[in-house]
Parts: structure tokens; sequence; C-alpha cells
């Protein structure tokens, strides 16, 4: 059974990432929703009752929110669990991550209180890079829908045989989806731009069961090309894959991430 974690500051972004989370995996997943907690610099004679009050009205605000999505979702009611943890949201993640094996990160990346910067900010580059598990990021205005067409930006170590997160193969089967494999070279990179399908081009192994269609693009800005692309065949969810110390990473780097959730409407 998978295990994914939906950090959550209760904001309408988060609560929408939780929503569509649940909708995906729910009935083939154990779920976490995960708030952080904070206590105010005061006196150290009080932090421990400090502390208590606010553990306790923290997951108070969960189980609420847990029976809001019940209700919305009521086979939710039993693979839903909720956890309220002591310290910075990042850092929390990342300790969750490392007790228990994770398959999935599902957050909205605008909340109120700050969950945007988990990604989008100077803490971007601490969950990118420390966090062992794929994240699924919900834009602030993204419009959700079943995954029925997935686009997997992909460079040339991609394109020979590294393979997609297990959990983005599994929905592509799952939702019987076309897979939309894209290589974007600079207009000045020698490489044959146009279209092929699974047919003509060597399959990625990973994506050998679902339906794919490979795009080769010119445009010297990786976001630009992206966003065209993204616009013009409607995709519902987009792969990036996020490796260190290659020509991938500096095209496809928390950079590129950042501008594509400041303004992207597509879920990542």
């Amino acid at each position: 059974m998978k295990r994914i974690l939906i950090p959550t500051d209760f904001s309408p972004n988060a609560q929408k990432a939780a929503e569509y989370a649940v909708r995906l995996f729910s009935d083939e997943s154990e779920m976490v929703l995960v708030h952080a907690y904070q206590i105010p610099h005061s006196g150290a004679n009080v932090l421990i009752s400090v502390q208590d009050i606010l553990e306790k009205d923290a997951l108070k605000l969960l189980t609420e929110e847990k029976n809001r999505i019940v209700d919305l979702f009521p086979n939710a009611k039993t693979s839903l669990s909720v956890e309220a943890r002591l310290g910075e949201p990042q850092e929390i993640l990342r300790r969750m991550i490392n007790e228990n094996e994770t398959d999935l990160v599902v957050m909205g990346t605008q909340g109120a209180t700050g969950l945007k910067g988990i990604l989008v900010g100077s803490v971007a580059s601490s969950v990118l890079e420390r966090v062992n598990a794929p994240i699924l990021a919900i834009p602030m205005g993204a419009e959700l829908h079943l995954p029925k067409s997935i686009a997997f930006a992909a460079d040339d170590q991609s394109l020979n045989g590294l393979n997609l997160p297990s959990i983005i193969i599994q929905l592509a089967v799952k939702h019987t989806s076309h897979v939309h494999v894209i290589n974007i070279v600079g207009k000045d990179e020698s490489r044959t731009v146009g279209v092929s399908d699974s047919t003509d081009a060597k399959p990625i192994e990973s994506l050998k069961d679902v339906q794919q269609t490979y795009h080769f693009l010119e445009d010297d800005d990786v976001v630009h090309g992206l966003d065209t692309f993204l616009d013009r065949h409607q995709i519902d969810l987009l792969s990036l894959i996020n490796r260190k110390q290659d020509l991938f990473s500096m095209l496809f780097n928390r950079s590129v991430t950042k501008r594509m959730l400041l303004h992207s409407k597509t879920p990542i």
C-alpha cells in the first residue's frame, strides 16, 4: 500500500490539494494529513504548557479537516489519518519521510501561512534536494482533473532509459492516460524537431504499458516551452524529475520549478 503525506496549513489551497490527493489515491493508499506547528518565543517555564495547547489545537483542526474531507469522500475514512508535529514544515516532511518509506507528498504551494515557502523561495532548494520522495505540487488556481493527459519533461538521459516515479506510472495505467514525453532543446542545438509516436521512438521502459507520444520542441526558454505545450495539449499533470550534477538539473532545477509553480495552473 502506498504512503502519501499531505501537509496542510488549512488554507483553501492546501484544502484543494488534500481533496485532489484523496480523489486520486484514497482507495489504495495510506494517507497522512500533517500540520506543523511552532511555539512562539517566550520564557522557558511556559514552553511545555504552550506546546501542549498548540498540539491540542493542531489536532483539533486536523480532525475537523479530516471530517470535512471524509464528508466529500466517504471512502477516505479508514485510509486518512492525522498527525501534528512541532517544527518547521520542511523539516517535519524530511523527518517523516526518513522515518517511513513515503511514495508521494501532495501539497498546495501558496498557502496562507507559508506553505508557498516550502517549494517557492529559499526553502524550496532544501525540500527538492533533500527530500527523497516525489512531490505533487498543486499551484494556486490549478484546474484539477483526473490525469487523462500527463506530460513528462525529459532530457536525453531520460529518453535513454530513466524510469518515471512508479506512482506516476500507476496513475497513468489506472486512468488510461496518454503520456506526452517532451524534450525541449535550444534553437541553436542540432536536433530533429517534431513529433513521433511510440512506434517510431524507443519507448522509455517504465512507459511500456501506457500510450505515449514523443515531442521534440525548440525553445531557448524551457519554462516558456513547457507552458506553451501544456496549454496546447490540455495537460492534466506535469512530471519533472530533479537530478543533481548534470545538464538536466541545470535546465529543470529548482528555479524552473519555482517559475512553473508561480504561474502554472497545472499540477506538477
